[in-house]
């Protein structure tokens, strides 16, 4: 009898954890994959899994890169989607703030560095932290904060 309970507790959570990942995997990755949309699990937690479980606070804070293509020019905002040309991936890293990872005073200066080689049209960049009050944009008003850092060549 203890060996049919453990036997059918390993299904169940094999099952599970199956299904955990196939949620996980199918708005980001299976449907790019197989081009069609997949039904999702009845039920179930929604696909940030165990983020649901992780206190966030009201602030909402971002990265956004500006660049200078020649000494005294106007600067302009570069997008995310061109400075992580990753398509091959298929990831979403636009999603998930990736570019505010780069805030952090450790990743400064090889950002600068991805910046020279991926972007050399430009002469310089500036680094910008925007913000909402509110986790919902549309709520608050964003907000800009003086530079970072700054790279040149």
């Amino acid at each position: 009898m203890k060996r049919a309970r453990e036997i059918v507790i390993s299904v169940f959570v094999m099952g599970w954890f199956a299904l955990f990942h196939y949620e996980a995997l199918r708005p980001l990755y299976l449907t790019h994959w197989l081009k069609r949309d997949l039904p999702k699990t009845p039920l179930f937690f929604p696909s940030n899994g165990w983020t649901m479980y992780y206190s966030i606070g009201n602030f909402w804070m971002t990265a956004e890169v500006y660049g200078q293509k020649e000494e005294g020019g106007k600067p302009e905002r570069i997008p995310a989607e061109k400075i992580f040309k990753l398509a091959f991936l298929k990831a979403d890293f636009f999603r998930r703030n990736t570019i505010g990872k780069i805030l952090e005073p450790e990743a400064q200066k090889s950002f600068c560095e991805y910046l020279k080689r991926q972007l050399p049209e430009y002469q310089s960049f500036a680094v910008m932290k925007s913000g909402y009050t509110q986790l919902v944009p549309e709520r608050s008003e964003k907000q800009y904060f003086p530079p970072s850092f700054i790279c040149s060549r």
